[in-house]
């Protein structure tokens, strides 16, 4: 995407309005935004170890949810070739699958389900 870092700004302004068709969140966007959410399912369906159970359908949207944070961030990176997003990338990349492992533990299944369900709740 470093082609883009100057175009992201104008991207972001069009973007973030609820109102606009280039919203990640507009109905306008959907067949985008399901295809990139399938990605993130495709990538998991092979993922070593597997995702448990109790997140398999919702990971991939929360993963492209994560995904839009970074884009956000890394619109705003002013560094030298955006170096703090490609960090931030590459150290949130294991502490989620550290999370993710986190979540087959019964000590922790309460929370996730906690989690989701407070992402259901705000997606109706």
């Amino acid at each position: 995407m470093a082609p883009y870092h100057d175009f992201g700004s104008a991207f972001l302004q069009t973007a973030i309005s609820p109102g606009s068709s280039a919203s990640p969140f507009h109905p306008a966007s959907a067949g985008s935004r399901d295809d990139a959410i399938e990605l993130f399912r495709q990538a998991l369906t092979d993922a070593n170890p597997s995702t448990p159970n109790s997140l398999r359908n919702e990971l991939p949207e929360l993963l492209w949810l994560g995904y839009l944070a970074l884009v956000f961030f890394w619109v705003h990176d002013d560094s030298a070739e955006q170096r703090r997003s490609r960090v931030l990338a590459h150290g949130a990349a294991p502490l989620i699958a550290k999370l993710v492992t986190l979540a087959k533990l019964p000590i922790a299944r309460k929370i996730v389900e906690d989690a989701l369900s407070l992402m259901r709740k705000v997606s109706q």
